[in-house]
């Protein structure tokens, strides 16, 4: 079952309050993209994804003459493969099997990049008019049990699988409607086009190209809202390429954005929940690079998206928990396992300190958006638990754990770099 908040059809404004607010229905999936050894660990140990039953297709659009670029746009270097790689994975790791390539400009120099990826590919000998040639191209190739179709330039290549899920899962309960992946309110790429549609795209001729033949139909459009700016992320200047290039470095975490997204997807407009989670996570990072200074090794990225979704699961009783499991679904596992832990946690060994203490003490040391002394904190949960016995235990050993860490940190940035830290700087 799909939950219908996630949609939202042209000129309605009214964001979704439902405090369940449909992460269930993103599925768990493991990550293939690029990690730092401490990530990989993690990342490694995730449930592999749920292939779709319906037969969805791909099409994507490397035809073009890059002309803007400069440079040659589905051959540039990524991570550890292309960009025309890159897109078809992302495709593959959403499950899609039928994917198509349309080739235009220099066709024989990418065939030899692509021909161990298991897709089909075809050339547009007419690859210098519009778009929408290779687009039409592209759906004559579809297999006549297709359902629906992704449209995809080759130049968008860090769109999220758990994005295509999404869409997918869409189609399930809207299986006439064209689905567009949208973030912070804004549509991206790709479309999902369902199979009705290809007869009538095949033969238009209008005005617009493929967005001029998809606005006649607004009517049946929906909006699917994600959490993965990468829809919005093309490269047709060198200045965006390398800003493509620095995002899929860090691309198993999600961004600053995308944390406020899902914020928002599970709360709404909850302001106190959203500065909550901007405190935490900005103490989370001054006590991370602190501690770096000193000689360790804790992953600031990291810990500062924890800090932003650490609370993700609020108002769930284990919230930690549930909060860690939705963040699978969201195909982040390694900041599942730490948020899984920021309500208790047993600090030993000052060499034990990762990103799990880190972000354990700066939850700990913030009431709403105040940073507070751990005693004035013990002192405020043990009057608000005084006739909870178990409640007060609770407190006692969770805001015990978190004083033995603040003085760990404190001894360790004090006698490498003679200050102590200020936690409310």
């Amino acid at each position: 079952m799909i939950c219908t908040d996630f949609l939202q059809r042209k000129g309605s404004q009214k964001a979704s309050t439902d405090p369940l607010v449909c992460l269930c229905f993103l599925r768990t999936l493991r990550y293939q993209g690029p990690s730092t050894s401490l990530r990989k660990k993690a990342l490694d140990s995730g449930s592999g994804f749920i292939m779709s039953t319906i037969p969805i297709s791909a099409i994507i659009l490397s035809a073009g003459l890059s002309s803007r670029m400069g440079a040659f746009k589905p051959l540039l270097p990524l991570g550890n493969g292309t960009i025309i790689k890159q897109a078809v994975s992302n495709f593959q790791q959403a499950g899609i099997k039928e994917i198509h390539i349309v080739l235009g400009n220099r066709a024989s120099d990418i065939v030899p990049h692509i021909d161990d990826m298991d897709v089909s590919w075809v050339v547009n000998e007419d690859f210098r008019k519009e778009m929408l040639t290779s687009v039409q191209i592209g759906m004559r190739h579809l297999k006549p049990e297709t359902k629906a179709f992704f449209v995809l330039p080759v130049d968008i290549p860090l769109v999220r699988s758990q994005t295509l899920l999404a869409l997918m899962d869409a189609s399930g309960a809207h299986s006439h409607s064209i689905l567009y992946p949208t973030f912070n309110g804004t549509r991206g790429h790709p479309p999902l086009i369902p199979q009705r549609y290809v007869e009538t795209l095949i033969e238009y001729g209008g005005s617009g190209g493929l967005k001029g033949f998809l606005n006649q139909f607004e009517q049946n459009a929906l909006d699917v809202h994600v959490a993965d700016a990468g829809i919005l992320m093309d490269m047709d200047t060198h200045d965006q390429y390398e800003q493509i290039k620095q995002r899929f470095n860090n691309w198993a975490l999600p961004s600053e954005a995308e944390c406020l997204a899902m914020l928002a997807f599970r709360f709404g407009e909850t302001d106190a929940m959203i500065q909550h989670a901007k405190t935490v996570a900005g103490l989370a990072r001054r006590i991370a690079t602190k501690l770096n200074t000193a000689g360790y090794s804790i992953d600031v990225e990291l810990v500062t998206a924890c800090g932003y979704l650490h609370d993700i699961g609020k108002g769930i009783k284990g919230h930690a928990q549930f909060g860690a499991d939705m963040l699978v679904r969201f195909g982040y596992p390694l900041i599942a396992e730490i948020v899984a832990t920021h309500m208790d946690l047993e600090f030993t060994e000052l060499d034990d300190i990762t990103e799990k203490e880190v972000l354990f003490l700066a939850d700990k040391k913030i009431s709403g958006t105040r940073i507070m002394p751990l005693d004035e904190r013990l002192s405020a949960k043990l009057t608000q638990f005084a006739d909870n016995p178990d409640g007060s235990a609770a407190v006692k050993t969770r805001l015990g754990n978190a004083m033995k860490i603040e003085q760990g940190i404190d001894s360790i940035i004090g006698g490498k770099n003679g200050n102590r830290i200020k936690f409310s700087e």
